[in-house]
């Protein structure tokens, strides 16, 4: 199986490597990544070594088996095999019309927001966060795929990434917010108040919600990883708007998402939420 993106192709089972000890390793429970462009290959490559020193223990990342030389000559990423994307059990989930397994996935998704912090703890944001870069193992677990959008949090809001503002695929709100302004005369209310916003366990009633019931405080701190943060919860509207009975859930909860929002920033939220639908 072969499936090409802007910057690379994937294959399953991988390519066949050059050396017998890749080949090995290209056998072994590994896809196999040929990045279009070396300058590609090398970001993700920098990005999969760095995230392997955050997350030791493998618990929300694909691990990066090695990389190897095909029979042409390119060099291949070999990156932990998954069973599905995120995209495919939801609309799995959708067409069996269960509630039951609604819940479940919801509670595994959990892992990813403790993630998630712990990259923004360590200064970075995976900047590319989409139903189909969220891979389930073959041990259940919901991980995080495709690291070469992976930024540093001090660049989003640089005034000269214009490459990363122009091609971002969710447009964040985060890029219109910074751009030219001074940063402390919006973040209080409006990045400060995000995750509480988005997730308000008081007010909402919805069964699967009883799993994500962390205290404030901690939600507050989530909202540190600021692009990843819009990129999720985009990505939480989306997922519960396909499931059973989700209709109400996914407006109920963007409402109150968009309550803390500065006005200026809703249409890019919008069209966050068009994209991914």
């Amino acid at each position: 199986m072969k499936v090409c993106g802007k910057q690379a192709c994937v294959y399953q089972p991988p390519l066949q490597c050059n050396d017998v000890a890749s080949r090995h390793r290209a056998d072994a429970d590994a896809v196999g990544k040929v990045h279009h462009r070396a300058s590609d290959e090398k970001k993700e490559l920098i990005a999969l070594h760095k995230v392997g020193r955050i997350d030791r223990s493998g618990v929300f990342t694909a691990r990066l088996r090695g990389t190897c030389s095909t029979r042409d000559g390119r060099t291949q990423l070999l990156i932990q095999r998954a069973e599905a994307t995120l995209a495919d059990d939801v609309r799995a989930i959708a067409q069996q019309n269960s509630s039951g397994s609604s819940t479940k996935l919801f509670r595994k998704l959990k892992t990813l927001l403790g993630g998630l912090k712990l990259l923004s703890e360590s200064g970075y944001a995976h900047h590319d966060l989409s139903p189909d870069n969220i891979m389930r193992m073959p041990d259940g677990r919901y991980v995080l795929v495709d690291f070469g959008n992976m930024i540093k949090l001090s660049d989003v809001f640089s005034r000269r990434n214009v490459y990363l503002r122009a091609t971002y695929p969710y447009n964040p709100p985060e890029y219109k917010l910074f751009a030219g302004k001074n940063k402390n005369d919006i973040t209080t209310n409006y990045l400060g108040s995000g995750w509480t916003g988005l997730f308000d366990v008081d007010s909402l009633d919805e069964p699967w919600l009883a799993s994500w019931r962390h205290p404030k405080a901690e939600l507050r701190s989530m909202a540190s990883s600021k692009t990843d943060v819009f990129a999720f919860g985009a990505l939480l509207l989306w997922t519960s708007a396909q499931l059973p009975n989700g209709k109400g859930s996914r407006f109920r909860m963007a409402g109150r998402f968009m309550a803390v929002m500065n006005p200026e920033v809703r249409p890019d939220f919008n069209r966050s939420l068009q994209i991914m639908s």
